[in-house]
């Protein structure tokens, strides 16, 4: 059985009725992060850009992308984590991101301050 993707020291009583059936099973796992009680901000930022096409991609876009997360004047205030994600959508065209996590408002606020983006 899989566990609730909701802590149990965050669960609340729903103020609306869920619709989904008493006992539903997912038809798949699915995946959850898990953060410290005490763990009071994270910011999540998704950074991208896109290409007409994925043929048209000459990696510039994402040196610039992860020249602001990696090379900021500040590396206190770098993410705390960030990862590279890219998905060709339903018009062909070729969309890249760099999501980035922050482990509090204050250090997000001066990367974004300090980081030229």
């Amino acid at each position: 059985m899989l566990e609730p993707a909701i802590p149990e020291h965050l669960v609340q009583e729903r103020t609306r009725p869920g619709k989904t059936q008493p006992n539903f099973e997912p038809p798949f796992p699915a995946y959850s992060a898990r953060f410290p009680k005490c763990t009071k901000d994270i910011v999540m930022a998704v950074i991208g850009a896109q290409y007409a096409s994925a043929a048209d991609n000459d990696g510039l876009a994402i040196s610039k992308l992860t020249g602001f997360i990696k090379d900021g004047p500040d590396a206190a205030t770098h993410p705390f984590f960030w990862e590279l994600a890219s998905v060709t959508d339903t018009r062909e065209a070729y969309n890249i991101a760099v999501i980035a996590y922050w482990l509090s408002k204050e250090s997000y606020k001066a990367w974004s301050t300090g980081s030229g983006f």
